[in-house]
C-alpha cells in the first residue's frame, strides 16, 4: 500500500506552493510584517483592515520543522513563541474573496528575558482543524504530541466505513504536521462530501470532519 503523505520532521524541507503543494493559496507578499518582543516571541502583524478574516501562522525553525502554530478569525495580530534564539521562517495565509499566504524569515535573539515558553502544556493532545477547510487536491494535518509514540491516521465516511490509513508510523513528542492527498487507497480521488478524520496516539483518540470538493 502506498500512503500518499508527508510528515514534517527533522529532515523535511518545507514547501511553499501552497498546502501541500496545492497551491490552495495565492501567494502575494508584503502582506505581514514582523516584529520581536522580549522572551523570544514574535509579533505577527497583518498589513490589512478587514474585520473577522481567518488567519493562520506557522513558525518553522532551519530545518522546516513546525514548532508553533495559530490560527485566528478575530484577532488583528497575535504571537508566535520560539523554543529558542535562532533563524525562522514565518509562513502565514488568510482568506478575504480569495486565499492568499505569504513567507518571511526572521532572526530570533535573545533578550533580557528569554526563557522558552509553549501556548501548549506538556500533556497537551491536540488534532487541529484540517486545512484548508474544504479540500480539492490535498490538504494539511496539523497535530500534537505530548511524548514519543507509535501514530496512526484514518480516514472513515461519515458513516464510519474506513476509507483509508493515512499515515502510521512512530513520531516525536511535540508538533507536527502531515500533507495528504485526498485520495483512496487505490490512489482514486475521494467523491465531494464528508468524512472523519481520527488521529490515534496510544489509547487517545481524536477526531476532525474532512469535507471534499470536487
Amino acid at each position: 500500500m502506498l500512503v500518499l503523505a508527508f510528515v514534517k520532521n527533522d529532515n523535511y524541507k518545507s514547501n511553499e506552493n501552497g498546502c501541500a503543494g496545492s497551491n490552495c493559496h495565492n501567494y502575494l507578499p508584503g502582506f505581514i510584517r514582523l516584529k520581536n518582543q522580549e522572551n523570544l516571541k514574535l509579533k505577527v502583524l497583518p498589513d490589512f483592515k478587514v474585520k473577522n478574516t481567518a488567519i493562520s501562522a506557522e513558525l518553522l525553525n532551519d530545518q522546516g520543522q513546525i514548532v508553533d502554530f495559530q490560527e485566528t478569525t478575530y484577532q488583528k495580530q497575535f504571537v508566535l513563541n520560539a523554543p529558542r534564539a535562532g533563524r525562522y521562517k514565518v509562513l502565514v495565509g488568510y482568506q478575504m474573496s480569495r486565499l492568499y499566504w505569504d513567507s518571511l524569515t526572521v532572526n530570533v535573539t535573545n533578550s533580557t528575558i528569554s526563557i522558552p515558553t509553549s501556548r501548549y502544556g506538556a500533556s497537551t493532545f491536540n488534532f487541529f482543524p484540517v486545512h484548508p477547510r474544504i479540500v480539492q487536491d490535498s490538504a494539511v494535518l496539523r497535530f500534537i504530541l505530548p511524548h514519543d509514540s507509535e501514530v496512526e491516521i484514518l480516514l472513515y465516511t461519515a458513516a464510519g466505513k474506513l476509507v483509508r490509513q493515512i499515515f502510521k508510523g512512530f513520531l516525536g513528542i511535540g508538533m507536527h504536521e502531515l500533507g495528504w492527498e485526498a485520495k483512496d487507497d487505490l490512489r482514486h480521488d475521494l467523491p465531494a462530501g464528508k468524512y472523519l478524520c481520527e488521529l490515534r496516539s496510544g489509547s487517545k483518540k481524536l477526531v476532525r470532519p474532512v469535507y471534499v470538493k470536487r
